[in-house]
């Protein structure tokens, strides 16, 4: 019997933990804020970006390979979705998570890769 209660109790207690837990989740939205991180991938280097109020994304990043710099400026969206775009032409689409991550894809040309940047 009190097997039964204590295992009862730590099934509630898991249940009660994924409820929060799921719920939570449901209600997380982005928001603005500055990221830094990187892009690898046949060019690589470093990105940062500041999501503004309304939607708005400007940045810059800097090719390792090249030494080039470029300028980014785009759009993102409360379900974390965002994408931008550098004014040499390169592509970046990705989305925000729940714990401060921005992570996707970018292409330019015939190069393409990843890139991920954390809010600070």
């Amino acid at each position: 019997m009190i097997m039964w209660r204590r295992s009862g109790a730590v099934l509630l207690a898991l249940v009660a933990i994924f409820v929060c837990v799921s719920a939570s989740g449901a209600d997380w939205a982005a928001e603005p804020g500055r990221y830094r991180g990187v892009f690898i991938g046949s060019d690589y280097g470093v990105l940062n970006v500041e999501l503004y109020e309304g939607g708005g994304l400007a940045g810059e990043g800097s090719s390792a390979v090249s030494g080039h710099s470029f300028v980014v400026q785009g759009e993102w969206f409360a379900d974390g979705r965002c994408h931008f775009q550098g004014d040499d032409g390169r592509f970046f689409e990705g989305k925000l998570d729940s714990i401060g991550r921005l992570l996707g894809a970018w292409s330019w040309g015939e190069g393409k890769g990843s890139f991920s940047a954390l809010v600070q």
